[in-house]
């Protein structure tokens, strides 16, 4: 992918691919440090962050994304079925009960596709522009 088309925006509101990428960072980001019971507190200027719309913007996003996906599945890696099961605190999609590890797990990984599935529509609409 081109720095051009991480940046591309096809109206003003919409985020970019390079925004959308730094967004799944930061979530990997607090959904690991959730895991590993490190405190974490969410930003919104940390949440969605611009991408420079040169080759080193894109470097630097990509590999941003790269390196928390990395350091969340050596925590993925780590858990027990036991622990899977154990409450970890209030999630904003759970409003009955807290959620579990596997809530933790399993919603970042959604999350990702929900994620990955803009990206792929963001491509084709640069592509047929």
């Amino acid at each position: 992918m081109t720095p051009e088309e991480s940046a591309w925006r096809p109206t003003a509101e919409q985020k970019t691919i390079g925004e959308i990428a730094r967004h799944m960072a930061y979530w990997k980001e607090a959904v690991r440090a959730r895991l590993s019971g490190q405190p974490w507190t969410y930003s919104d200027e940390a949440n969605w962050r611009a991408v420079p719309p040169t080759a080193a913007g894109w470097d630097e996003a990509r590999a941003e994304l790269e390196r928390s996906h990395q350091e969340l599945l050596a925590v993925l890696r780590t858990l027990t079925v036991e622990r899977l099961g154990e409450p970890l605190g209030k999630a904003w999609w759970q409003e009955d009960r807290p959620a579990r590890v596997v809530d933790w797990a399993v919603g970042v990984a959604h999350h990702d596709s929900y994620h990955a599935a803009q990206i792929f529509v963001l491509r084709r609409l640069y592509q047929h522009r």
